[in-house]
């Protein structure tokens, strides 16, 4: 399979350089070459792919070309049964070279060739060897046409336009959005947020080619003017916040322009935000800090936003006198409560509970640490009595006073056998929260914390502060103070 004049070609753009953003260095003036021609059995084809650029000689086309890339291609009526890989270099006349690869698989061979130094002259327009007079190609305007072999009838004609970059240098640069530049969803229903994407080019000639590559954000619909992406200047709109926390954060915006000799692309990072308060989450009944957080590391088991119970404070939602959420043990719920933790104030400050290995402390938090320090405490609660009362829980839930004065669905006289102080943790387990199963207090403080209580700290001390800071996308939040 070698050409009389050449070899099998095949391979690989060779021309198309890239780079994000700056100067890319192309070709002044180079071709690709592309022909196709039915094969002698029925259903075959041949097809010849050839690029090539002008690497010397004066005004005009004339002067040395180098080929970058052949490519032959067969295409059989059958599948060939034989798999075959082969790599080697071969020498063309005057010590020119390429180095070709070849497959078969299927019903295809493919030969790619590039690399070396295989150069053709072009002289009055026309392509060959000015040493050995043989020519096989030709220039009009700026057609070009070429065929290796003239006697074959099973060899296309290859044909292209020449393309030229001015000064051999494409610059390409996104002037909007700026790196790392923050967005966020309006509070209205449906949110919004609008991007303006704008790029420039050298040669300017090229504006119309700019080419964008716009992120999804998860099902938030989006809306692109104009809708083929292309242009200096492109207009986004997304409507409707999307499902998942994890659609917020990072997204690339890409630029593309493609000379046909090579490619320039320039990359910009945006990060995409949340707005922490309001409520135009999916759900539209929660606030999106609950909804998007109950996403995270931050939060533990099943929770649930609201006060069914009225234990948050002065309103059915508002968080205050620092009740962060709580347990309905006396019900078993499956389930615990977050209060509106907005009640705390704008950064939702609160002092949350940790062990240093010798004893607890209060530690300042905020925002989405506040949120995770309700959710361990509450689950621990939630824990603790499914764990340990569950299996004694009456069936007649919640239950008449009958055996159950504190109606707390547990008979009192398996409580008082299992929990001889009454502070809802069993005697069998205080030990391993240093507690006395004699003392309802074993560490009385003013807010009367009892056992069942500073169990549950230990719960709470579990969390990390800051580490879900990275899965943090409200604003106002960890990652947009």
């Amino acid at each position: 399979m070698i050409k009389k004049y050449l070899i099998l070609l095949s391979g690989f753009l060779l021309l198309t350089a890239y780079s994000y953003g700056g100067k890319v260095h192309c070709p002044n003036v180079a071709v690709i070459l592309k022909g196709t021609i039915p094969g002698p059995m029925h259903g075959s084809s041949y097809h010849e792919h050839l690029e090539m650029h002008k690497i010397s000689g004066g005004p005009g086309y004339n002067g040395k070309w180098k080929v970058d890339l052949l490519r032959q291609i067969n295409i059989y009526p059958y599948n060939l049964r034989v798999h075959h890989k082969e790599n080697k270099k071969i020498k063309f006349q005057k010590n020119m070279w390429m180095q070709c690869k070849s497959t078969m698989s299927g019903n295809r061979f493919v030969s790619d060739c590039t690399g070396g130094n295989l150069i053709f002259d072009v002289y009055s327009n026309r392509i060959g060897s000015h040493r050995t007079n043989i020519w096989i190609g030709k220039i009009k305007g700026d057609h070009v046409s070429l065929k290796f072999d003239k006697n074959n009838h099973y060899e296309p004609t290859l044909t292209g336009t020449i393309k030229k970059v001015a000064g051999g240098k494409l610059d390409l640069n996104i002037i909007s959005p700026s790196e790392k530049e923050k967005f966020v969803y309006s509070s209205d229903t449906p949110g919004t947020f609008e991007l303006e994407l704008k790029a420039r080019v050298t040669p300017k000639s090229y504006e119309a080619d700019i080419v964008w590559e716009i992120p999804d954000i998860g099902n938030s619909k989006k809306i692109v003017d104009p809708p083929s992406s292309k242009g200096p200047t492109v207009h986004v709109q997304y409507t409707g916040l999307p499902k998942y926390n994890a659609n917020f954060g990072e997204k690339y915006i890409e630029a593309t322009v493609d000379t046909g000799l090579c490619n320039a692309q320039d990359r910009k990072k945006v990060l995409v935000f949340f707005p922490r308060d309001a409520k135009n989450n999916p759900t539209q009944k929660e606030p999106n800090w609950f909804y998007y957080w109950s996403q995270t590391s931050a939060r533990v088991g099943s929770a649930r936003f609201g006060d069914p119970a009225h234990k948050c404070g002065t309103s059915q939602t508002t968080s205050a006198d620092d009740i962060l959420g709580y347990y309905r043990f006396e019900q078993f719920d499956s389930v615990y409560y977050i209060c509106n933790l907005q009640g705390l104030g704008e950064s939702f400050p609160f002092k949350t509970v940790q062990h240093d290995g010798n004893a607890f402390k209060l530690v300042p938090v905020t925002g989405i640490d506040t949120f995770a320090a309700a959710s361990h405490h509450e689950n621990g609660h939630y824990r603790h009595f499914h764990e340990w009362w569950l299996p004694y829980k009456v069936s007649n839930c919640p239950p008449s006073h009958v055996g159950d004065m504190d109606r707390d669905c547990i008979k009192d006289a398996i409580q008082t056998a299992k929990d001889s102080d009454n502070d809802q943790v069993p005697d069998t387990k205080e030990a391993a929260f240093g507690l006395d199963p004699t003392k309802k207090y074993t560490y009385p403080t003013s807010e009367n914390f009892d056992d069942e209580e500073i169990a549950t700290w230990y719960e709470e001390a579990k969390w990390q502060i800051g580490s879900a800071n990275k899965e943090d996308w409200a604003k106002p939040g960890k990652q947009w103070p």
